[in-house]
């Protein structure tokens, strides 16, 4: 919870690990804990369900194409069909690949979104220099933070100028459109990369930011409460 003050090196290195135990856990039940955990935090530190939803919202999507395709392979058949005259099948074992995947998927992003939103993004990057990631990677990592939002309000005023003039009313039109979108925000970037240079040079940058603060000692209380939260990950991913 936010009141819970836990340093945002110790909350990457929780994240990094768990994220590790996801990745190679064969199961489904601590996929299950995970995802449950995550979202049961998530409404512990008051964040909105439509916020919640609308993050899972695309993940989802994706785990349920994924778990319908491996449903399509595999050796032990489950029952056939057909579809537009081409034979199909749905297998057992596909279907619990298909699960155990659709189960890591949104485990991983709802712990990513429990870390995210628990975490300031000024200190995720300080945190990543104390662990002497590369500095071009934090640069690039903070400007795309900046910007990313801008280029999206920039492609939803075109969007919503070309839906208002039947830019989509047909194919033809839809894919004129999103050429255009396209065109028009790729242009869009390099004047303000070259916008963004240009000021940062009048300021007297010379290709890299200023180092953050690492000189802060970790308390042997959190680095303590870490280890144990480590050792409760690790037991419940043998399960």
């Amino acid at each position: 919870m936010r009141g819970f003050k836990f340093d945002a090196r110790i909350k990457i290195l929780l994240f990094a690990v768990l994220l590790g135990l996801v990745i190679t856990s064969r199961g489904y039940l601590f996929h299950l804990i995970v995802l449950a955990a995550s979202v049961s935090f998530c409404f512990a530190i008051k964040v909105p369900p439509k916020k919640l939803l609308h993050r899972l919202m695309e993940p989802l999507y994706i785990a349920v194409v994924l778990f319908l395709i491996k449903s399509l392979s595999g050796h032990d058949e489950l029952a056939g069909f057909s579809l537009l005259g081409v034979n199909a099948a749905i297998y057992r074992d596909g279907m619990l690949e298909g699960l155990r995947l659709m189960l890591r998927i949104l485990a991983a992003v709802s712990a990513l979104m429990a870390f995210t939103f628990s975490t300031p993004f000024h200190e995720i990057l300080w945190g990543l220099d104390w662990f002497r990631v590369p500095k071009q990677f934090i640069e690039i990592t903070l400007f795309a933070q900046r910007y990313i939002k801008v280029f999206f309000g920039a492609a939803q005023t075109i969007f919503y100028s070309q839906r208002n003039r039947l830019g989509y009313s047909n194919l033809k039109r839809t894919f004129n459109s999103f050429g255009i979108l396209a065109g028009s925000l790729t242009i869009k970037a390099f004047e303000q990369a070259q916008a963004v240079s240009t000021s940062m040079v009048q300021r007297g940058y010379e290709g890299s930011l200023p180092a953050m603060a690492r000189d802060v000692s970790l308390s042997k209380k959190q680095v303590l409460a870490a280890g144990v939260l480590i050792v409760a990950m690790v037991l419940a991913w043998k399960i």
